[in-house]
């Protein structure tokens, strides 16, 4: 049964390349190659991940599990972009996007996109799926060594379906649909792209033969940063800033690096972050480019931007408490928190700040009068959903940036948020960044929270509390614990 994309596409789009000296995209769904190529998504991740590929997972409420596998373009870059091929050279593009300087990253990312996929050819859809970094600046330091702070990737092959939903419901019989995306360069004449495809498809069925790799991990050691006492200092030193008028509300994030014997599991991990988190948005996004291998993952709560046609909406979380394990404590608990003063100003600072964004960029601004209760694992959130109909012309990645970030991870005014690194001591890289997937229309991204970075060896995994006037120490301290928690059950029994 032939594998082949469409015989028009591949020369429409080696005359596209030629004709305006720029790289175009292909995209194109591949007929019959999900009966030769039916697996798991989760699975299809995992595999690359530990073949040494870009890998690339998602799980969303509102969407089944789908991967991204291997490289076609990636749009990389700490303060200015660069669009690259699988290989990390440059290829060319629109003048103005292969710059970005004077810009914000989410504005020259979204350029930079917007220019690649101007130029696509076929009958797929492509997306473009990744992370952003916490903050701006340079490159980053410490565990995130060799990791851009805005790293994009089209993938090469998109497999959607045929794997379990978020709620662990088993869909795994019917066949997944591929769509295989393709630089095609300035140069390449349709039996170069073919070439090109075949290869690719041989890479995939290597990666599908290949047997699966569970190493047990071992935890020999678990260090945090900064100490509980030092953390416990920063805070009384940001409720000093509060208290003296400089800042309404301060994030201060704090990590737990673990380190074992043997490596990672991701699919096994998967598998265990799936069944424990039905309301949350689980992701997985592999570097194989940086030393060690780093694996991001994560299953976060917190939808920072998701788009449907014309309408956005953001959920704002702010304001936890923990769950007791009965459903009548619970309530009790959950009652308290909405209840409780302090807990009500950190979410009010949140919900009014997105809702301010979204006035700028949307008519028909809708939002929850009263925060809702939302019950997960062992964490009870209070949680406000703002939603409105985005103005003409606006751009998904620009309002992006417009939100990021939010209070749920930065600071109130923006402008102390500069002072945030110095305080926490440690490097937050992609944690409380934006990571998710766009169309260039329109897409999906989270906060990076209840996440980790696995490198080799070793896990860092992070979490933070929302510091304001009335915060006691040993409370966020705690809460800061609580959330570790719903990581550390997952990676300590994979």
């Amino acid at each position: 049964m032939p594998l082949t994309c469409s015989t028009q596409s591949v020369e429409e789009a080696c005359k596209m390349a030629a004709w305006e000296g720029k790289a175009v995209l292909l995209s194109e769904p591949v007929p019959h190659i999900g009966e030769v190529f039916c697996d798991e998504a989760l699975r299809w991740a995992a595999r690359a991940s530990v073949c040494r590929q870009f890998a690339w997972f998602w799980s969303s409420p509102h969407d089944a599990c789908w991967a991204g596998i291997g490289t076609a373009a990636r749009i990389i870059g700490d303060r200015e972009v660069c669009v690259t091929d699988a290989a990390g050279i440059p290829v060319p593009v629109g003048t103005e996007s292969a710059g970005g300087k004077g810009k914000g990253r989410f504005a020259w990312g979204d350029e930079a996109l917007a220019d690649l996929f101007s130029r696509v050819v076929g009958h797929g859809t492509p997306v473009c799926v990744g992370t952003f970094a916490f903050g701006e600046g340079g490159a980053m330091g410490e565990e995130w060594q060799g990791l851009p702070r805005t790293f994009l990737t089209v993938p090469e092959f998109v497999i959607r379906d045929g794997s379990p939903t978020s709620n662990g419901t088993d869909t795994a019989a019917t066949h997944p649909e591929v769509i295989w995306n393709a630089l095609v360069l300035p140069g390449d004449g349709p039996e170069v792209v073919r070439a090109r495809q075949a290869t690719a498809f041989v890479r995939l069925g290597e990666l599908r033969d290949a047997p699966p790799v569970h190493e047990d991990w071992a935890e020999t050691l678990v260090r945090s940063y900064p100490k509980p006492d030092a953390y416990m200092s920063a805070v009384c030193s940001v409720v000093d800033l509060i208290k003296a008028g400089e800042a309404e509300k301060v994030v201060l994030a704090r990590s737990v690096r673990l380190q074992g014997e043997g490596t990672f599991d991701l699919e096994r991990m998967l598998r265990a972050l799936l069944p424990a988190n039905p309301s949350c948005i689980v992701f997985a996004c592999a570097a194989p480019f940086a030393e060690g291998a780093p694996v991001f993952f994560g299953a976060t709560p917190e939808l920072l931007l998701r788009s449907d046609g014309m309408q956005i909406e953001s959920l704002c979380l702010a304001g936890t408490i923990g769950r007791t394990g009965t459903v009548q404590e619970d309530e009790i608990s959950a009652q308290a928190l909405l209840s409780d003063p302090k807990n009500r100003m950190e979410h009010a600072l949140l919900a009014d700040e997105v809702e301010q964004v979204f006035r700028l960029v949307c008519e028909d601004v809708q939002r929850d009068v009263v925060p809702r209760k939302l019950f997960l694992g062992n964490l009870t959130h209070l949680a406000t959903r703002v939603s409105g109909r985005v103005q003409e012309g606006r751009r998904f990645l620009e309002i992006l940036g417009d939100l990021h970030p939010t209070p749920a991870v930065g600071a109130v005014p923006r402008e102390i948020i500069g002072a945030i690194p110095a305080i926490e001591g440690i490097e937050r890289g992609w944690y409380a960044g934006p990571v998710g997937w766009t169309d260039g229309v329109g897409g999906e991204f989270a906060l990076a929270l209840r996440c980790g970075l696995t490198r080799g060896h070793q896990a860092t995994l992070y979490a933070g509390a929302g510091i304001v006037a009335e915060s006691d120490p040993r409370a966020e301290l705690q809460e800061t614990r609580l959330k570790f928690r719903s990581m550390l059950d997952v990676l300590l029994r994979v």
